[in-house]
């Protein structure tokens, strides 16, 4: 898959996470243990696989796009509710 869209929608407001007193090395926030995720869906708009900005080592996908792969008979595939 090709996923070009990187998005800024983490909600740091509704979100639970513990962060590091130390800002990392681009000046940002760095979490240290994140129990909750909430996303902005404002920023999704609709979107069914994208990237988010703090975790671009994820891959996010829609509840939409998630139950379209298990209809299709797609197994080998693993997600994690946020």
């Amino acid at each position: 898959m090709n996923i070009l869209e990187l998005l800024d929608a983490f909600d740091w407001e509704k979100s639970d996470y513990d962060s590091f007193n130390e800002l990392g090395p681009k000046g940002n926030k760095v979490i240290e243990n994140l129990r909750k995720t909430v996303l902005k869906d404002l920023i999704i708009d609709g979107r069914n696989l994208f990237y988010v900005k703090e975790f671009q080592a994820k891959i996010f996908i829609s509840e939409t796009l998630e139950a379209d792969f298990i209809n299709a008979g797609i197994k080998d595939f693993r997600t994690i509710d946020i």
